[in-house]
């Protein structure tokens, strides 16, 4: 847990056997709020989402706003594994910069 906490990341792939079987996302928060003992498998979410690799920003950032998910897997024209894209990886790249956590996390009241 300390190392998942240490990474800076909110959102894990949740592998099966080999690291190209991705079978669910496990969040952070959901770690903290389980109960000890418990079992990966019924924290994870699902369903995964992919991506091609050859998606725009425009295309992906529609695809985060229209699934709600934050992280979605990378995908070829072969259909392997060649990485990992989150919603906040588009935003800053469409901003330039880094936003603060607390603008992506926390949702706005009133607005």
């Amino acid at each position: 847990m300390d190392e998942l906490h240490k990474s800076g990341r909110s959102r894990f792939p949740v592998l099966e056997g080999k690291p190209e079987r991705i079978v669910g996302i496990l969040h952070i928060e959901d770690l903290l709020n389980a109960e000890h003992g418990g079992r990966v498998s019924s924290l994870m979410r699902r369903p995964v989402v992919y991506v091609h690799e050859d998606f725009l920003l425009r295309q992906v950032l529609h695809a985060f706003l229209k699934t709600y998910n934050h992280l979605f897997i990378v995908v070829n024209e072969f259909e392997e594994f060649v990485g990992i894209v989150t919603i906040e990886d588009i935003i800053d790249q469409i901003i330039g910069s880094r936003l603060p956590m607390n603008l992506i996390t926390t949702p706005t009241s009133g607005r």
